[in-house]
C-alpha cells in the first residue's frame, strides 16, 4: 500500500500500511496495520478578567489578561483496522471497517491555561465501490 494523505480539520494523518487479506467466494476480510504521522497546526487564545465590586454591589473590571500561541507539531501514532465486504457482482462491491488510532496527546499552554488535543480514537463507516 502507498501512503495515502486525509485530513481532518487541522490534523493530516499519512501511513503506510501492512494489509492482511483473506477471500471465500464473494466475501472478503482485511486487516491492516501501521504507523501513523499526525501533522497539527494549532492556534489557541487565552483570556481573563479579574471584576471586582463596591459597596454598592456595582461589579468593575480590575485587570484584563490575554495570551495567544500557535505552531505546527508532530506526535507519531499506529493504527489498526479491520474492514469487512462484500462483491456483488463483477462490478458492485460492499465494504465496512473499523478502525482504532492510537497516539500520545498533544499539550501546550497558552498563557495560566493549558490545552490538550487527544488524538487517538475510533472510526467506522461504509463505501459502496463501482469498478469498470
Amino acid at each position: 500500500s502507498t501512503p495515502k494523505p486525509s485530513s481532518a480539520a487541522s490534523d493530516v494523518y499519512k501511513r503506510q500500511a501492512l494489509t492482511l487479506s483473506y477471500g471465500l467466494k464473494n466475501f472478503f476480510l482485511d486487516f491492516g496495520f501501521g504507523p501513523t504521522v499526525n501533522v497539527i497546526d494549532w492556534k489557541s487564545n487565552y483570556s481573563e478578567s479579574l471584576r471586582g465590586s463596591n459597596e454598592k454591589g456595582e461589579s468593575n473590571i480590575l485587570e484584563n489578561w490575554s495570551d495567544q500561541s500557535s505552531g505546527e507539531d508532530v506526535v507519531l501514532g499506529a493504527f489498526l483496522q479491520v474492514s469487512a465486504g462484500l462483491n456483488i457482482n463483477n462490478n458492485w462491491s460492499l465494504k465496512a471497517f473499523t478502525r482504532k488510532d492510537w497516539a500520545k496527546d498533544f499539550e501546550n499552554e497558552v498563557g495560566a491555561s493549558r490545552i490538550n488535543f487527544d488524538l487517538g480514537g475510533m472510526s467506522a463507516g461504509m463505501s459502496a465501490t463501482f469498478s469498470f
